[in-house]
């Protein structure tokens, strides 16, 4: 349980996090929601215009030609539907365009600036198509989501308080039949939504492995042919994609529950409507008009139903994107003393007492002293896996020794700059 509670704080926080990476496009997303204002005010409008054209219809008595009654009413109400498709595409474009080229695009740029800040150690050890998906597939997914934020906060609630102030004063008795389906509905499809999460966690974090074994077969294609090894290659391939699949299966398919909900509900409503209202309508003495409108409301209550079923399925997808990206983000970056290395070089090169191991658990080099003096020519003979390259990446200082001193000149290559130390060496790789 406290794992649980641990978990759920975490994710939160990654939500919390991903709101404050909204802040260079804050101006357009405010832009937005003015425009997702005009979209709710047009959407509660259409149903009383209509409502209202119904009942001087059912009260109609020719005493003025029918045209004249309908078309002005006709045209107001062809406007305001009008309107409300011109301010949909207009705020679908504008989160387009500032999502996709300044959300997304510095997002990865940022990715790319960081990859060249962190310890080569690191880079050797992390797959490059796992840093793929993350790139690639991560931030889209959280592009993605602030879409699915606007409409959630926006258009889906708000629209949600405005269409059942509406109903609540068109008739009361129909809007609270109305609106005590709608809770239960919304309570259990944010219940089903966050039971997919673990699911949602699972895809992204298998994804990653299926990028990283697509690229590794992919570049180590010629060692894979001249081993024969392309059986065992499909065999692992084929392992990571059924996982794959079956979390993504797992995920899908909770996350499709809701719209059935919904659309049951609706259902429900209209039902509800169609008695309550006839009972109401020959008992009551409601207007015809009235009843009309509840019935444009309640179908217009599933859409922001939807929305908001649709925004917490998008809202558990992206807490597992944004964690696997902001845990890349926040990576200690390597130490990068400013210090040249001072005067010309001279060539004499010391290992002081130098321990190094890749991995805690599998010591490599324990106390190791050497001294080539300038002019000496050395050559490091041995096995695969011996240290030949090790000896190398200490020297360059791509890996960093956990014990001991590198000395050049007598200088500590510790408190040097990287490039200034690799500026030192020319160095011939056995593959180009």
């Amino acid at each position: 349980m406290t794992q649980k509670r641990e978990r759920s704080r975490l994710l939160d926080g990654t939500v919390k996090r991903l709101l404050r990476e909204t802040r260079p496009i804050r101006g357009w997303l405010v832009l937005s929601v003015v425009l997702c204002l005009g979209i709710i005010a047009c959407a509660v409008a259409g149903p009383e215009l209509l409502g209202g054209l119904v009942d001087r219809l059912y009260a109609y008595d020719g005493t003025v030609p029918l045209r004249d009654l309908l078309l002005p009413e006709l045209l107001l109400l062809g406007g305001v539907y009008a309107l409300q498709q011109a301010l949909s595409y207009g705020n679908s474009f504008l989160l387009c365009q500032a999502v996709s080229r300044f959300f997304t695009c510095s997002l990865r740029i940022r990715i790319s600036e960081k990859l060249k800040r962190l310890s080569v150690g690191w880079l050797d050890k992390t797959p490059v198509g796992e840093v793929i998906d993350r790139m690639q597939e991560d931030v889209s997914t959280m592009g993605t989501t602030i879409h699915g934020i606007i409409e959630v906060l926006v258009i889906g609630i708000l629209q949600m308080v405005a269409i059942a102030v509406f109903m609540l004063l068109a008739d009361w008795r129909l809007a609270l039949a109305i609106l005590l389906i709608t809770p239960l509905s919304v309570l259990l499809s944010s219940r089903i939504a966050a039971k997919a999460e673990k699911h949602w966690d699972s895809l992204f974090t298998i994804g990653g492995d299926l990028y990283a074994m697509a690229e590794e077969s992919l570049t180590n294609f010629p060692a894979t042919k001249a081993f024969n090894l392309e059986g065992e290659m499909n065999r692992r391939f084929h392992s990571i994609n059924t996982r794959h699949q079956e979390a993504g299966r797992k995920g899908n398919f909770l996350s499709s529950i809701v719209q059935p909900i919904i659309v049951f509900t609706n259902a429900a409503a209209y039902i509800l409507i169609a008695l309550a209202g006839g009972w109401l309508i020959v008992y009551r003495g409601v207007s015809v008009g009235t009843v009309v409108t509840m019935i444009l409301f309640a179908r217009q209550l599933g859409g922001p139903m939807e929305r908001i079923a649709s925004g917490f399925s998008q809202m558990q997808q992206a807490k597992a994107a944004s964690k696997r990206v902001f845990d890349l983000m926040d990576l200690p970056e390597e130490e990068r003393p400013a210090v040249p290395f001072p005067g010309p070089v001279q060539g004499d090169v010391t290992f002081d007492k130098v321990d190094f191991s890749y991995r805690e658990d599998q010591p490599l080099i324990r106390d190791m002293s050497i001294h080539i003096h300038r002019g000496q020519k050395v050559a490091i003979v041995g096995p695969t896996g011996a240290g030949k390259t090790t000896l190398v990446n200490l020297l360059m200082r791509f890996y960093d020794v956990q014990q001991g001193r590198i000395l050049i000149d007598g200088q500590d290559i510790s408190t040097l700059s990287r490039e200034s130390v690799r500026s030192l060496f020319g160095m011939v790789l056995q593959d180009t």
